[in-house]
């Protein structure tokens, strides 16, 4: 089965009706809380307390954040909003 993005059927394609700027990603949040766990995890292995801290109080908001917008208890599952 061949994947074919909804916007490539457009005949022309016509991109000045999209409205990305409107929806917040949860996948684009889940790779940045990654990036802030990531700082986090090297900043501890070059012995850097203060952004150890910083960034894991970061990534604890940004978790909690992330789960209270866009999980749906209902579908059980994150979604883009």
């Amino acid at each position: 089965m061949e994947f074919q993005h909804k916007m490539d059927e457009r005949d022309p394609p016509d991109y000045s009706t999209l409205a990305t700027t409107s929806v917040i990603h949860v996948d684009l949040n889940a790779y940045l809380l990654g990036m802030e766990f990531n700082i986090a995890f090297f900043a501890k292995a070059i012995g850097d307390g203060t952004t150890v801290k910083h960034f894991m109080e970061l990534s604890n908001a940004s978790k909690k954040a992330i789960n209270s917008v866009f999980w749906s208890a209902s579908k059980k599952q994150w979604l883009d909003y």
